[in-house]
């Protein structure tokens, strides 16, 4: 970390070198905990270096910028969790958070129950409008509650030709029965 940020043109990301220590405890690692620390110092590097590409100056940084980030790239980038975690708290950094991410290695629904579920709340009226919003953006794109409690209207972009939803840099197209 002091490498990348030493490397940095950007004297507010130059002020956060005391974070190559923020996920550091004392004492023995587990296995693999090396990599990991490894990792998170990189993902940490890349959060930086996309802020300054973005020219988004490091104590402006807004939730949405961090969402926008973590939705545009791999489910690795959750692991900067630990350094805007300790970022916000230092004072370097707005109070953003990254939500803890877990894995699972088979999908909790089939294709078939996620469809199901899908014309259930698409064509059901027995629940409120917003709920079967959010559950449409639930099933069909993945995206956390959180976020899509998040979410305003200027993230809902109407066209002539169509209508998108902006979850990162790019809006999403919204299928005909969902947009209907």
């Amino acid at each position: 970390m002091p490498q990348l940020l030493s490397r940095s043109s950007s004297t507010e990301t130059r002020s956060a070198r005391p974070s190559s220590s923020f996920s550091a405890d004392a004492g023995t690692l587990a296995p693999g905990a090396g990599d990991t620390a490894k990792q998170e110092v990189t993902v940490a590097g890349q959060l930086l270096t996309h802020l300054e590409e973005k020219n988004i100056a490091f104590k402006q940084v807004t939730q949405a910028d961090i969402d926008a980030w973590l939705v545009d790239g791999p489910s690795t980038r959750y692991l900067a969790r630990g350094f805007v975690k300790w970022a916000a708290k230092a004072g370097h950094l707005p109070v953003v958070t990254i939500p803890n991410r877990t894995t699972c290695t088979s999908p909790i629904l089939s294709q078939d129950e996620r469809l199901s579920l899908i014309r259930r709340v698409l064509h059901g009226q027995d629940m409120p409008l917003a709920l079967r919003v959010a559950a449409t953006l639930l099933l069909l794109y993945a995206q956390p509650v959180t976020r899509i409690s998040r979410m305003r209207v200027e993230d809902v972009v109407i066209t002539d030709k169509d209508i998108r939803i902006r979850f990162g840099a790019e809006p999403a197209h919204l299928p005909g029965p969902v947009a209907d």
